[in-house]
């Protein structure tokens, strides 16, 4: 829909390396979602994403303060698939701060798919 406007923006997420014995590597995903309902009248908004889920246990995916809450999660039992809904009133704008970090081993490589 044209009159639905959605920005995302990556906000660079960080890097990092912890500890001397047993080092840990830590990588945040910080993305920001902005959506703008330029109808008249109040649209409901539903965004859907997902935040990782590891099944090593030396993983650790953690949601920091600061991330917008979602709605839902676990969406229909997927794990890791999560929804934000809200209600939008006509010329009103929402921001969604969709941030996590993932914390391993720095001996281990992590592997996306």
């Amino acid at each position: 829909d044209r009159r639905m406007d959605v920005q995302v923006t990556d906000q660079g997420g960080q890097r990092g390396e912890q500890g001397i014995i047993g080092k840990r590597k830590t990588e945040t995903t910080d993305f920001r979602f902005e959506i703008t309902n330029r109808r008249s009248q109040p649209t409901e908004v539903e965004v859907y994403d997902r935040y990782p889920v590891s099944k090593n246990k030396s993983i650790e995916v953690e949601i920091p303060r600061g991330a917008t809450e979602p709605t839902t999660r676990d969406l229909d039992n997927q794990p890791g698939l999560v929804l934000w809904r809200k209600r939008l009133q006509g010329g009103a704008s929402w921001t969604i701060r969709h941030t996590f970090e993932v914390t391993y081993p720095a001996s281990e490589r992590l592997r996306r798919g």
